[in-house]
């Protein structure tokens, strides 16, 4: 018998992105929210 090891990565719960629609965080919890936005906009490119 052989046996496989299946490991599934599940999708995040919420993924933030910017107005150009370019992922900036995900995986992240709900009360962090406002402070990943607020890291976001402060963010330089």
């Amino acid at each position: 018998m052989i046996r496989f090891s299946r490991s599934m990565r599940s999708l995040p719960w919420l993924i933030l992105t910017d107005r150009q629609h370019i992922v900036q965080a995900e995986g992240f919890a709900l009360d962090q929210l406002d402070s990943r936005i607020q890291e976001a906009a402060n963010a330089k490119y």
